[in-house]
């Protein structure tokens, strides 16, 4: 045991060592290049400017020393924003480096503010005062060198600093430019603007000298010159300065930094516990100048014990920083599996923020649905972990030969027989095996680019309701995948595009069909969940004419889906529950490009991003279960911590459109990027995963089977 003298050097030297600028540091290395040639610029301009008499000269000396002050500041921010932890500092001082990037951002942006001003005032000077004498006072005021009485010896150094000045800045730009890239550091990134805005400001001056030993009345240029810059510079100034406020006031880090150090947790949770009974379920975080701080939260086994969760935190706290560069502080919050998600009814009502224009007349109807929703007593009930794992699973035996894929992995270009063949596997396959499903046809035709005759489409309805309930007093939870394929190449089968699909709605229908009899069967007012006048059913819609027959074009795509969309947004009678069979649609969940490996699938509408999260949580849990079959780099649903304003309003063109259009709401499952088969000829049943598409069905059986509210088997 070291003795307490030699323990107190000990400390004395680690608060020494924690308390030490990082003069190795490469941010604190370039800040300090760039500092000392700002203050050697200023100094050579300063001393020449005086001695020929230039303004323009003198002008650029005094922004370099403001430079070498901006440079200064954001030295101490690295140098004091990099220091180590301390007991007064427990998660670092970082925030220093984001107060040192706002005000070094800040200094730019009013810097470049002030120069358009100047510029723009110079350039009205003519129009204010009379053009001839404006030109002389600008000239009085610019101090061009042709005016100055400097000789052509003197013109040519000053040239010649000015390049050089332009060398220099533009490699300490590169050079910084580069480490904030990679560090992800604001401050860093304004000094490299910094570094460019003063290059750009010479080729300025080298434009007004040349020009004033050619030409009389040039003033004008350097003014023009100046506004040209500061348009530069404003934009992302005041980019980096609201990045800093940002990093200042905790806003959340990037989707894509939580996607990184999710993939890397799972990696490190894998290696340490190897029972795949941990996981992680959420990732949040703020950035602290260069570093992140993040807060995770692990599922674990209700079993455990503190001291097991305690050493697998330390072990995976240690783990994760080492592997993450920009990590400085992770905080792990454990909680037992068998916690439950909110309910329904709350997320209906708090987390969708937006509602799109085309969205306005359903919006009365929206909240009395939320209404209806909020007096449910039950709400949105998650499946227990043995409900998951007695569902059953029909999908086990399921491959490309099996009675229910095979008979899709044909060519079925709408209109055709092979078109004909699948509608008719399709009818067989519900009589068969889920006859309590009622089917309806809904037939269209139109013309096509490729000739005169017009093409007929079928779109195929299967519903299922409680025994005695009409259609127009159902809300339906409607599921929807296009079977018909593309008519080029010839011979195109579309495995993924969208065999696939129609195969899992058609296996998950016949595997929650058991859990809905028991549900119906039950007492009529339970089966309403308390709910008055509407009740909830499921209608699978597979839709034909999806596919361009020449090219994708609002007329030459969705040939079945558009029909369908304005046949249903027709008025009802007004006995029905609901004005129009689209209004009557809960939610519109389509499948397509299922099929392939490694599938991503992005939440595209803040509106259903809830759903999205229930779909996520759904995958997680089942993994936990070890209930797939797939291990995959990437969660299916990637996106469960997307923020609200990351949302935009451009969407993959599918069979969602005509009905997103009347109002409905919309969770479009479908991969991006899309399969390297899309398209091709290779997007064929040989090179189908069949494990991915086995888990689909399971995944999306449990996710139907929530939504029903279908209760514990």
């Amino acid at each position: 045991m070291a003795s307490p003298a030699t323990q107190k050097q000990e400390n004395s030297a680690e608060r020494e060592k924690s308390t030490s600028p990082p003069e190795r540091d490469a941010g604190f290395v370039i800040t300090q290049v760039g500092l000392l040639t700002n203050i050697a610029m200023a100094a050579i301009k300063g001393v020449y400017g005086y001695k020929v008499s230039s303004k323009t000269m003198m002008a650029d000396a005094i922004h370099g020393a403001t430079d070498a002050i901006s440079d200064t500041l954001a030295l101490v921010a690295i140098s004091w924003g990099s220091r180590p932890p301390t007991s007064q500092f427990p998660y670092g001082h970082g925030k220093i480096e984001s107060l040192g990037a706002l005000g070094v951002s800040a200094m730019l942006l009013v810097g470049s503010l002030s120069m358009g001003f100047n510029s723009l005032h110079f350039l009205l000077v003519p129009f204010l005062q009379g053009k001839q004498q404006g030109l002389v006072n600008q000239e009085a005021a610019v101090g061009t060198f042709a005016y100055a009485g400097g000789s052509l010896l003197s013109h040519m150094f000053a040239i010649g600093i000015s390049l050089a000045t332009i060398a220099i800045k533009e490699w300490l730009y590169s050079a910084t430019m580069k480490l904030a890239t990679e560090r992800k550091s604001t401050v860093l990134e304004s000094n490299a603007l910094h570094h460019r805005v003063d290059s750009l400001t010479e080729v300025v001056i080298i434009c007004v000298i040349l020009t004033s030993k050619l030409f009389r009345h040039v003033a004008w240029l350097d003014p023009v010159g100046g506004l040209f810059i500061s348009l530069m510079a404003v934009r992302p100034a005041t980019e980096f300065t609201a990045s800093a406020l940002r990093e200042l006031v905790d806003y959340s880090v990037d989707e894509e930094v939580k996607e990184d150090i999710y993939l890397c947790s799972e990696d490190i949770l894998e290696e340490i516990d190897g029972s795949g009974k941990v996981v992680v379920t959420s990732v949040t975080g703020i950035r602290s100048g260069q570093r992140n701080l993040i807060k995770l939260e692990v599922a674990m086994p209700n079993g455990w014990t503190i001291d097991e969760a305690s050493e697998l935190e330390i072990k995976f706290c240690k783990e994760l920083e080492k592997r993450t560069q920009n990590v400085c502080h992770a905080l792990i919050h454990v909680r037992p599996v068998e916690e439950r998600t909110p309910t329904k009814s709350c997320v209906c009502v708090t987390t969708p923020q937006s509602i799109s224009i085309m969205m306005l007349s359903r919006l009365a109807l929206s909240v009395s649905l939320i209404f209806v929703t909020l007096g449910s007593s039950s709400g949105y009930k998650t499946l227990s972990d043995e409900t998951l794992r007695k569902m059953p699973s029909g999908e086990a035996s399921l491959d490309i030969h099996s009675e229910l894929l095979a008979p899709i992995l044909i060519p079925r270009v709408s209109g055709t027989d092979g078109s004909s063949v699948v509608q008719h596997h399709f009818i067989q396959y519900f009589n068969k095996h889920l006859p309590e499903w009622s089917i309806q046809w809904q037939n269209s035709s139109a013309k096509t680019p490729l000739g005169n005759s017009k093409v007929p489409f079928s779109n195929l309805i299967f519903r299922r309701r409680p025994p005695g309930v009409q259609d127009n007093s159902v809300s339906w939870l409607t599921l929807a995948a296009h079977y018909d394929s593309k008519i080029s190449p010839v011979g195109f089968i579309g495995a993924t595009d969208s065999a696939v699909p129609c195969a899992v709605l058609l296996q998950m229908a016949r595997n929650i069909e058991g859990a809905l009899q028991a549900k119906w069967g039950k007492d009529p007012e339970e089966t309403n969940n308390g709910n008055q006048g509407i009740i909830d059913g499921i209608q699978i819609l597979l839709l034909d004419g999806e596919e361009a027959f020449l090219q994708w074009t609002e007329e030459d795509s969705l040939y079945g889906s558009r029909s369908l969309a304005q046949e249903w947004d027709l008025p009802r009678s007004p006995t029905s529950a609901f004005r129009t069979n689209v209004d009557s649609i809960s939610l519109f969940v389509l499948l397509d490009l299922l099929g392939a490996a490694e599938p991503t699938i992005a939440s595209h509408f803040l509106t259903t991003h809830w759903v999205y999260e229930r779909a996520a949580d759904v995958e997680h849990r089942m993994r936990y279960l070890n209930l797939l079959e797939t291990q995959p780099r990437k969660m299916f649903f990637l996106e469960r911590h997307k923020p609200a304003d990351k949302f935009t309003q451009s969407h993959i063109q599918d069979d969602h459109i005509p009905f997103l259009r009347r109002g409905v709401h919309v969770l479009h499952i479908i991969p991006t990027p899309f399969p390297a088969v899309w398209h091709k000829m290779e997007d064929n049943a040989e090179n189908l995963d069949m494990p991915t598409v086995r888990d689909w069905i399971r995944i999306m059986s449990a996710l139907v089977m929530e939504w029903m509210e279908v209760g514990d088997l």
